[in-house]
């Protein structure tokens, strides 16, 4: 996290005194996080993309390959979702958190719904 800057003791300062901590607390977030409602929509869209493609998503092989590249590992992840009959919520629950950070960013990068 961010140093505390002095702006942010004087707009806690002003939120004690006018008893208005919403206010203090909606401009510390922002300092940190930027623009919500932007980060919102963001994490909207991700989750539309990753639904869409959950369904609409065609040769296995091909995207395993594209994500993982060819060989040994690529066919135990192939394997994998076999196992879990082609069920992509479930297989991607089963990754460890870099096959998930991998086949998440190929999904966002790769995937266009229109």
């Amino acid at each position: 996290m961010e140093q505390i800057t002095q702006e942010m003791v004087s707009l806690a300062r002003k939120a004690v005194e006018a008893d208005k901590w919403e206010d203090f607390f909606d401009a510390f977030d922002f300092k940190i996080h930027g623009d919500i409602k932007d980060c919102r929509e963001k994490e909207l869209e991700a989750i539309r993309k990753w639904v869409l493609w959950s369904y609409n998503y065609s040769e296995p092989r091909k995207f395993i390959r594209e994500i993982w590249g060819e060989g040994h590992f690529a066919d135990h992840i192939y394997e994998k979702f076999i196992q879990y009959n082609a069920n992509m919520n479930r297989f991607y629950a089963e990754l460890d958190n870099e096959n998930k950070r991998k086949l998440a960013e190929y999904v966002l990068n790769n995937y266009n719904p229109g």
